[in-house]
């Protein structure tokens, strides 16, 4: 049996990142905005320390997907 591969849209792997930030006590999602284009993850907002900043880059890739940060 051959395996298939299904391709995920734009909204449902930004809907899988903000659920996976939701997960991490040092993310605050309300800071942050979340974009996906072609399948490539845009990480937009402010960050109160750098471990949130990190802990959002680590969640991203949690999805398997590749975060473009674009966090301060």
């Amino acid at each position: 049996m051959a395996a298939t591969m299904t391709t995920r849209t734009d909204p449902a792997i930004s809907a899988d990142v903000l659920a996976e930030l939701g997960w991490d006590p040092m993310v605050t999602v309300a800071d942050l905005d979340v974009v996906s284009s072609n399948g490539d993850v845009t990480l937009t907002g402010t960050a109160a320390i750098v471990g949130s900043k990190c802990a959002a880059e680590d969640a991203v890739q949690y999805t398997g997907r590749e975060a473009f940060p674009h966090i301060c």
